[in-house]
């Protein structure tokens, strides 16, 4: 049995054009056409990349955004049941997508999420590229699960137990201000 590196070739699947693969980097943004993918299970796949408005001189961060829902099932503290944190407000979680340690990488999801920003697409030029994302979309699932967490242990009960549900749907890249 031969064990090796598998190079796939990171061609747009839209215009066949290069794609400016950088190390770890996990989507693009096709210079040529501007058709966003992302590598999954070896392939490359569409993906909807949104650009929010920016300052002139600032850059762009990429972050998945999951339209979703908690639902809690059950939660219990030292002192019996407790409604915890609101989620009826939050309708859109947010996870950096690009190399945060874990703990940065909670802080900022949970604030974004938190704080529900607005974000506006704008048009952006075809040659504009994404750089920086390196996070796939089921790792930001499992960040988003950890958000949830993090925001209910957060609040001023004492928390002892947890059961919820948490429904995300497709994931979107957005491309936020920095």
């Amino acid at each position: 049995m031969t064990v090796g590196i598998r190079l796939i070739p990171l061609k747009c699947i839209q215009c066949a054009a290069p794609l400016p693969a950088q190390v770890d980097q996990v989507a693009w943004r096709c210079p040529t056409c501007g058709a966003g993918q992302r590598l999954e299970d070896e392939k490359l796949l569409p993906l909807v990349i949104q650009f929010a408005a920016k300052q002139e001189n600032a850059s762009w961060q990429p972050y998945w955004a999951f339209d979703g829902a908690v639902i809690t099932l059950r939660r219990q503290t030292q002192s019996g049941s407790s409604k915890g944190f609101d989620w009826s407000k939050i309708f859109r979680f947010w996870v950096p997508a690009y190399a945060l340690d874990l703990k940065r990488a909670q802080e900022v999801a949970a604030r974004l999420t938190r704080t529900q920003p607005t974000v506006t697409a704008v048009p952006v030029p075809v040659g504009v590229v994404i750089a920086n994302c390196t996070l796939l979309p089921d790792d930001a699932r499992r960040l988003a699960e950890f958000v949830v967490l993090s925001l209910e242990a957060a609040q001023p009960d004492w928390l002892r137990e947890l059961d919820f549900k948490l429904e995300l749907g497709t994931p979107t890249l957005w491309m936020l201000p920095a």
